[in-house]
């Protein structure tokens, strides 16, 4: 079973904590999203599969999600809490930019992007959501892409 409690809006994002509880060994269906996610582990390890490839998520690692991308996910060995920041397709473009490919889906984290993500939790519970949430997000994002993307 899977819930997501929004933490925070702003223009062009959302961002939701979601706990999993599931205990399965076997891959769950298809799911397709509509968004671009990146999505940062806080606690648990899952599996992912998307696009044939399966990889492991642990809080050592985050994954991107393209829209219309097909995933699948089992937890072999319990359930995980997740940091999901959705992003709109403008906000992508204004970041990402035209024809970024993504040299894989899944990234490091490392001691920039932990520090970044835990920025941004803290700034979504205390801090100035109209200003300092989005400073906060673009942060991590540009964190994110600068490992994941190379140029066409």
């Amino acid at each position: 079973m899977r819930t997501s409690d929004l933490l925070a809006t702003g223009p062009g994002f959302s961002i939701d904590a979601v706990t999993c509880v599931d205990d399965h060994r076997g891959w769950s269906p298809a799911e397709v999203g509509p968004h671009h996610r990146v999505v940062l582990v806080r606690k648990g390890t899952f599996r992912r599969m998307a696009d044939g490839r399966p990889a492991v998520a642990d809080p050592a690692t985050a994954y991107l999600c393209s829209p219309g991308q097909e995933e699948r996910f089992a937890h072999p060995s319990g359930g995980d809490v997740c940091t999901s920041l959705s992003l709109s397709p403008e906000l992508w473009h204004t970041l990402a930019g035209d024809g970024t490919r993504l040299a894989r889906s899944t990234l490091y984290v490392d001691a920039h992007l932990d520090l970044a993500h835990r920025r941004l939790l803290r700034t979504a519970q205390y801090g100035d959501t109209a200003f300092a949430l989005t400073e906060s997000l673009l942060s991590l994002i540009a964190t994110a892409l600068h490992q994941l993307t190379r140029t066409p």
